[in-house]
Parts: structure tokens; sequence; C-alpha cells
């Protein structure tokens, strides 16, 4: 019995698998040991006789094929099935003892495959086992030889190549591409009357070529090889598709957008496939679909490509089979790209997802897979749509998406180490509609932590801006290159919750503010808060000041029902750390605060200075490392009974001017006998306006800001120029030019405040009339102004007042002006001067 051994050579080593290969029956003869009395020519004839057998079994060596001897490189050139003429892409290389008997050879075909073959003359295995190892290391030694000659005789080959293909022109247009409906693409040349692919591997170099003739005859070129190479037509990289041939390569392409690689026939798939095992984009087989061929080879060997490299595949459905269609390029004659693209998009999705192996996901649920072939249910469905981390590649987490029992998708992002907690991540989801038995709970998080998605997310742990897009909890609006999303424990999600349309809220909520000045202030604050970002504004706040049952919490919910639901509206009862929390999580948006007389009077001021500051306590970790600052910049709105001056007066502290400039205080009493009311329409009393305010308030909230940021990321540039002009236009119309800086200062901020309301009544979200809003941020501004006491120095007229109350402690140490002493002199007291006409007259030295 004659032994072979059978050797696949990969690229990535030249280790040897070896396998017995029995030689066909029709070509087993009787075949002659050799011994001491066989001339070592007739030994080696027969031996020559065993080894051509064994090819021609092995379906190397053609039939027709005589091998003639050693070539002067000690291998032997044969030619194999598909040569042309002068090519031979067969080679062996023979191994013989030291008294020059054929002991053992290596042999393969170049043309189909780097595996090589091994053949032992019969008796091999009686030999000892020395002179056994002696002839094993005589084939290594072969192997790798001829390996490193193919790779030798392909480099000559492929510098050819590129010497050609560098003297040619780009091709324009080819009778090959009007046929097949398509356009040319980068690189592709014109060699006489044929087009010529170049085709690399994956790091970029040259391996071969295809030739396609008018007729749409292919051919390589010779010498080259052609395994893992690939010709690519650069798309959107987010998915990498693959294809047999370059018509429909170049379809997929521009039905799709994805970047596509042509593989040239489906034996090379696997190997293409292969190469991009571990890319970073999600890979899909588009095979072609060989119905009319034996063993439709298209599509298995797509498939094994698949497997082999954790890719999806996807094969042209046709809807007439009268033309024998077989390829994309084929469906697209058919039935047009749109029909490609709607194949192909099928399948990129679960391509994106990565979903493992062991999981089944569908619309009615997240499925185990067991050994059985039984499926298991874990819960509604669920998939991770991306991986999350921050811009230094730390904190990350996964972007998941959910469906609850009434259909409705939420998406939101959980931290790692979340999920590595499965009973709060099972409490999480179940708040979004979730449905999965708590015994699960491990299950869910082990799905969710194998799931490894193509996608990618920047993660942040605010709300805001990044760049032009604005990040909410529930998505991105804007445009941006990358997707950012928030990632937090789940206190966000609550805080821009949203109910009802925007019409609602437009006729049932904005509608009733008309004609009120505290409710348009309150309401414009809402939407100012975007606008500081920018125009480069710096955070700030208002305080609406008055007496219980005013309707000042009415103006709070008014205002927050701009962003989410006005159940969320916080109390100023908090911690410095929960303080520095709150803002962070409204970054950009509006933070509105209620019952500032609870605040710790010991720390008021220093709270004011820090949410106007827009930036939190430098802090350590529990490893003693230094946490990150918390960031905002935002507008909050404040309600109270008791001014800020009044708070921190319970210690006996007092107010400055830096405080008050941040901190606006405003009456919130309209004057109008209806507290914060300045009308209120058509309603019997104030109580029952501000029963309506209240009760549409909280049912109708969460959709104008969302309307508004897009208005505002639909129209960036032109935005940032209005709301800078608007600002401008209003400070200039109080005509306040030689007020004090202070001053000046809170009226920009009550122009950012204008800014907003009419950029949202502009935009059609409010349906308010502009020069309502106009008026009412200027008659704030204005009694802020009055009660202030005037548009002077702060400091300078409380140091005076200070002074006179002095002074009117010590009247008797001045003299009336027709009095030639005061009292004080005639007491035996110095004279500090006059005082008459309602003045003092104060003696300079």
């Amino acid at each position: 019995m004659t032994e072979s051994n059978e050797t696949n050579v990969t690229p990535e080593s030249t280790s040897v698998v070896t396998t017995i290969h029995q030689a066909s029956p029709d070509f087993s003869g009787p075949l002659r040991a050799s011994n001491h009395n066989t001339s070592v020519t007739t030994v080696n004839e027969d031996r020559e006789l065993e080894l051509a057998l064994n090819m021609t079994g092995a379906g190397v060596l053609p039939e027709q094929v005589m091998l003639v001897g050693e070539s002067d490189t000690g291998f032997e050139r044969f030619q194999v099935a598909g040569d042309d003429d002068g090519q031979k892409s067969g080679w062996l290389a023979r191994n013989y003892n030291e008294d020059g008997v054929l002991v053992a050879a290596t042999y393969g075909n170049w043309k189909i495959s780097d595996k090589q073959y091994g053949w032992r003359f019969d008796g091999f295995s009686a030999l000892p086992v020395d002179e056994q190892k002696a002839i094993e290391e005589s084939v290594r030694i072969a192997r790798i030889t001829a390996q490193e000659h193919k790779e030798k005789e392909q480099k000559e080959s492929r510098e050819v190549l590129a010497k050609r293909y560098d003297s040619l022109a780009l091709a324009s247009d080819h009778p090959y591409l009007t046929k097949k409906g398509i356009s040319v693409t980068e690189g592709v040349k014109v060699r006489g009357s044929e087009l010529m692919i170049p085709l690399h591997d994956v790091n970029g170099n040259l391996l071969t070529a295809q030739y396609i003739g008018v007729d749409g005859n292919k051919r390589l070129a010779k010498g080259c090889g052609k395994k893992g190479a690939f010709y690519k037509i650069q798309g959107d990289d987010t998915v990498i598709l693959i294809a047999e041939g370059y018509a429909t390569a170049v379809t997929l392409n521009e039905a799709t957008g994805y970047t596509t690689l042509m593989a040239i026939d489906c034996g090379n798939l696997i190997h293409v496939a292969r190469a991009l095992r571990g890319s970073k984009s999600a890979i899909v087989i588009c095979g072609d679909n060989d119905q009319f061929t034996d063993g439709n080879p298209g599509t298995t060997k797509a498939k094994e490509a698949a497997k082999a490299s954790d890719a999806v595949c996807v094969f042209p459905a046709f809807s007439r089979l009268d033309t024998r269609p077989t390829d994309f390029n084929d469906l697209a004659t058919l039935e047009g790209v749109n029909e490609v693209k709607n194949q192909v998009e099928m399948v990129v999705e679960l391509a994106l997802l990565r979903i493992p192996a062991e999981y089944e996901v569908s619309n009615k649920g997240v499925y185990l897979k067991k050994k059985d072939d039984t499926r298991e249910r874990l819960c509604s469905p669920l998939k991770v749509l991306a991986m999350t981390r921050d811009r230094n590649s730390k904190n990350w987490g996964k972007y998941i998406e959910l469906t609850d029992a009434d259909g409705v998708n939420h998406k939101f992002a959980v931290p790692a180490e979340l999920i590595n907690e499965p009973k709060a991540l099972l409490g999480l989801l179940t708040q979004y509609g979730l449905s999965g038995s708590i015994n699960k709970q491990n299950d869910i998080a082990t799905y969710i932590n194998l799931c490894k998605p193509v996608r990618r997310a920047i993660c942040t742990d605010k709300v805001g801006w990044k760049d032009k897009s604005f990040i909410l909890p529930d998505g991105m609006i804007g445009e941006s290159n990358e997707a950012i999303v928030v990632q937090a424990r789940g206190e966000l999600q609550d805080i821009f919750e949203k109910n009802g349309t925007l019409e609602d809220w437009k006729t049932k909520v904005a509608a009733l503010c008309s004609g009120n000045s505290r409710m348009i202030l309150a309401v414009s604050m809402a939407f100012a808060s975007p606008l500081l970002h920018l125009i480069g504004e710096e955070s700030g706040g208002v305080h609406l000041r008055c007496g219980s049952s005013r309707g000042k919490t009415t103006s709070l919910r008014l205002a927050k029902s701009v962003w989410g639901n006005p159940t969320t509206i916080q109390v100023w009862r908090a911690t410095d750390n929960g303080l520095e929390s709150l803002a962070s999580l409204h970054n950009n948006t509006l933070l509105c605060m209620d019952e500032l007389g609870q605040l710790d009077p010991k720390k008021a001021g220093d709270a004011i200075y820090m949410l106007g500051n827009g930036k939190g306590k430098q802090r350590a970790d529990s490893s003693a490392e230094a946490r990150s600052v918390k960031t905002w910049n935002l507008l909050f709105l404040s309600t109270g009974e008791l001014s800020l001056q009044e708070v921190m007066k319970k210690t006996g502290d007092t107010t400055y001017a830096g405080q008050e400039v941040r901190f606006i205080d405003l009456p919130a009493d309209a004057g109008a006998g209806f507290g914060i009311f300045d009308h209120i329409h058509e309603y019997p009393s104030s109580a029952e306006f501000a029963n309506d305010v209240n009760r549409n308030s909280n049912n109708y909230f969460g959709t104008a800001g969302k309307a508004f940021l897009r208005f505002i990321a639909n129209n960036y540039d032109s935005a940032e120029v209005t709301a800078k002009k608007l600002v401008e236009d209003f400070v200039k119309n109080l005509d306040i030019e030689a007020s004090d800086p202070q001053v000046k200062r809170v009226a920009r901020k009550f122009g950012v405040i204008y800014a907003g309301g009419c950029l949202a009544t502009r935009s059609k979200i409010t349906g308010w009339d502009v020069e309502d809003v106009f008026n009412s941020i200027k008659q704030c501004f204005t009694e802020w102004l009055e009660e202030r006491g005037g548009d002077g120095s702060l400091e300078e007229a409380r140091t005076l007042e200070e002074v006179k109350k002095r002074l009117r402690r010590s009247s008797n140490m001045f003299g009336d002006r027709d009095s030639a002493l005061p009292s004080a002199m005639n007491q035996g007291r110095e004279s500090w001067g006059h005082y008459f006409d309602g003045f003092y007259h104060v003696f300079v030295p």
C-alpha cells in the first residue's frame, strides 16, 4: 500500500498537518519493494510510477502529463488543468537517500491552493526510526524550499505586473461596463481591449490582476497567485461587503454605499473573509446564487466563508428565473438597485449587532439555544446596538434598545459596572418595560456582556452640546461624525421624560402665557439655557420671590414642562455634592429649584457662586486620586418666600454684588392683583387660571425643548449669529450705557432670556407674538432695576447708606446753617459740620 501525506501550508505558518491519502484504485497495480539485488535505476523507476499514481490519485497530476525528471532548481514543474500554454502551476520536489534511491517526495498545484502533498515509498513504515526521521527532515526542508520557491516566483511576477500596471492609463469606459450597467471605479485600467482590475492584500500590496475582455471573458495575471487577493471599492467602512466578481461588487457598492471587496471567485471568498477577521467593520458575504449549477458552489462556499470568519451571508432572491440569474448584478438588472439595497440591508443590521452564536433574537424575545436544539426564552426583545466609551477609552458600557409591551422602543446607555450587577441591571431594564423573570437576571446580564456590536459610541455622563449636536438620554439631536450617548445609572431618563405632542403643549400650555411677564420670562429661560453655549455667556439664575399661594411654583412647573416632567422639580435643600450633580445633569438646559428658604444659610452664598461659575469642587475618590470636576453651563430658575439676602441674614451674613449679579432677585408678584399673573384671560379667578396652568403643564411636557434643539441644530451657525444680535439689540434698547457694569451684566442675562423666547417664537414653537416676549422681559428688568434702587454701583449705594445711618445716629455733631457752632461744640466736643436741606455738610481739613 502506498502512503501519502497531505499538508496545508498557510500564509501564517509553515507548520505541517499530515493526513493519509489513498491512491485511486484505478492506478493501484503491483508495486515492487526495493532489495539489495535490484539496481537503483530499476527501483527508482518503480517508485516514480508509485509517485505518479499517487499524484494522479490526489488530483494534482493530470493523467496525460508525463513527469520528465528534475530541473536545475531541484524542482520539476508541470502543467495542470486550467494552465495556459507555457504555464506550469504543478510542482514536484523529490527526496533521495544516500544511495540515490527515491524515498519521498512533496508536490502540489499552485494554481488552486498552497496545499502540499507528501509521498513516501511503500515500505517506508518498516524502515528504522532513525531513517524515517532523516527522510521526514529532508521532506520538511523540501516543503519549506518549495514555499520559498513559490514566493520568489510570485514576487518576480508581481514586480513585472506592478510595472505593467503603472504604465497603463485609467479606464473611463468599456463595453463590459456598459453591458453590466455599472460605472468604472477607482484604479481600474485598460490594457488593449481588456479592463485590468488590480487586486491587493489587506496590507495594500499588489498581488495580482484580473483582465476582463469585451465579451466578459476573465483571466488572472500569470504566476502571481490569488489567495486572499481582492479589489476594494471604498465606501462606508462600518460594513464591508465581499462579493465574487467585479460587476457584482460595483453594483453592491452603488446600491448600499458600503465598502465592497471583489474576491475574484467563490473559492477565494474564505481567504478574503479570514483576512478581515477581527476587523472593526461588520462583514457580509454577498454570495452568488448558483442555483442552476450542481451543488450551488456560490452559496456553499459563501456559507463556509461566513462560518470561518464570524460573518453573515446573503444571497440574491429573484422574482423571475427565465434569464437564469445568479448574482446581485443580475438582480439590479432585473429589479433595480433599490431591490439590491433592500435585500442586503436585511442582514446588515444582524452583522452590525454581532449577536453571539448561542443566542437568537427576534421580535418575540431573546432566546438561549440549548444543546438539544431547543430554545429557552430569557426576556422580551433586547438588542445591544453599540459599545460605548469616553474619549479617553474609559468608562465603557453598552447602548441598548428594548421593546416594551406596547411596542415602544427605548434606547439608552448602561455603564459596564451596572451590567455586572444583574439585580440592579434587571431593575433598570424593567423600568423601561423589559419583561423577564428575576430567575433569568444572570442569563440576561451574560447575554448583554457577550454581545460585541460593531458600532461604537462616545459616552458622556451629562446632557448638552457636543460640537453642533445636542446629547439627550434618548439620543442625539443634530448631525455628528460620531455617535454620542448619555451614559448614566438612570436618573437622567426621568428628567427629560415627555408626554403629549408639541401642538398640545403649544395650545394648552404656552398659549396661557400670553400677556404674562413672569410666565413668559420663565418659559423663555428654558429656551435660553441652550443658547449660552452658542454665544459664550456664563451661567446664571433668576429668583422669583413672593409670599405663599401667589403662583411662584406654578412658574417653575411651566418652565420645567419645556424639558420634562414637572414632578421632577428639585428643592434647594441639598448638599454641595447633590447640587453639583443636579447642575451637571441639567447642563445646557434649565434647572428648576423650589423653596430657597430651605437652603442652609451658611452655604447659600457659596452655592450661588458655584452654580454661577459653572464648576464644582475638586474631590478625591476612594483611592485618593482626583475625580473629574463636574462642570455645567445653564440657567437656573428659583422660587421662594425669602430672597438670598434674607436667607443669608439668618447667620449674620450679607450678600455681595457678585452673588446678586449671578442670581437675579425679582419680585414674583406682577402687581396686577393676580399674584404672579398679569392677565388671567377668560378665567373667573387667578386660582382657576393657576389650576389649569399646573394641570396642563403636568400633562403636556418634554416636547418643546427637543423641538427647539432641532431648530437650533439644523440652523446652528445662523442661530448663533441671530442670538448674539438679539441680546445686543435688547441691551441697546434699555439705554443703560452710563449704568454701572453690574447693571449691564444683569441686562445681558435678561437679553439672553429674551433671545431664547424670541427664537422659540420665530421657530413656531410658542405661538406668541415676538413683541410680547420683548415687553415681558423688559418689564421684568425694569422692575428689578427699580427694586435695586437705580443703575449705580451697589457697593457705593450700600456704603453711602451705611454712612447715612451712622450720621443719623450722630446728628448732635452737626449744626444748622444759621448756627455759628453746633451743639457739640457748645458741649466742648468737636463739630463735624452742618445739616440743612436734607444734606449733611462735613467739614474737610
